[in-house]
Formats: structure tokens, sequence, C-alpha cells
């Protein structure tokens, strides 16, 4: 159980990376 939130966690993390570096890379 606390293996799959750590899963969750890191996937949502790697959204949130993904997505800054999309703005980002937007903006320059």
């Amino acid at each position: 159980m606390k293996d799959t939130i750590v899963l969750t966690c890191l996937h949502c993390l790697e959204k949130l990376l993904y997505w800054t570096l999309q703005v980002r890379s937007y903006h320059l």
C-alpha cells in the first residue's frame, strides 16, 4: 500500500516537472 502511494507521488512529480519544462520552453 505504501509503495503504491510513493509511486503515485513520483508520477505526479514527473508530470509536474514535465509541464514546468513545457511552459519554460514555450516562454523561451
